[in-house]
């Protein structure tokens, strides 16, 4: 059964809104409460929250180029991936639900810090980090989880798409 095009489109956008929604709100919790405290554990040690910005890309890659290189390589390539992915969730019709699900999270993770970006002069709030004993990640935000969690459904798409055609 087709869905409706109008409310596919309605419902995708709606998931993207939300999703940035979440992301952008617990960064503005992040900043209110983390920036002049220090870092908090929680659940013995493995969840810690503690304020960063980032000017980079992920792992604050090209955090230290000059700003106007930073702008086009961040900025703009993140504006134009949200415009992509925003176009292919336009036609969804051509993709399956796993596609779908994925590019929706790719374009929510992207334009939430995007937004960052915008309106904190080219940087990222991060806040979080999880892991036990040595072993931790770098800081993240829930932009990054949707982000990660868009290519991490991609890849399994795309993995059993090739699986069934063979």
């Amino acid at each position: 059964m087709r869905m409706n095009p109008i409310i596919r489109v309605f419902a995708i956008l709606a998931f993207v809104v939300l999703m940035v929604g979440c992301d952008q709100a617990t960064k503005t919790i992040a900043k209110s409460r983390l920036e002049t405290s220090a870092p908090q554990s929680y659940l013995l040690g493995v969840v810690s929250l503690q304020y960063a910005e980032n000017a980079g890309a992920f792992l604050s890659v090209g955090a230290r180029l000059p700003r106007a290189v930073r702008i086009v390589l961040v900025m703009v390539m993140t504006a134009l991936a949200v415009t992509g992915f925003l176009a292919l969730l336009l036609k969804a019709h051509v993709l399956d639900p796993g596609r779908i699900a994925a590019f929706s999270l790719l374009c929510a993770g992207a334009f939430g810090n995007l937004i960052d970006r915008i309106i904190r002069d080219g940087n990222v709030v991060d806040f979080l980090i999880v892991g036990v004993g040595p072993f931790r990640t770098a800081i993240f935000n829930i932009a990054d989880v949707l982000l990660l969690s868009g290519m991490g459904l991609l890849l399994l798409s795309m993995f059993r798409r090739s699986k069934l055609q063979q």
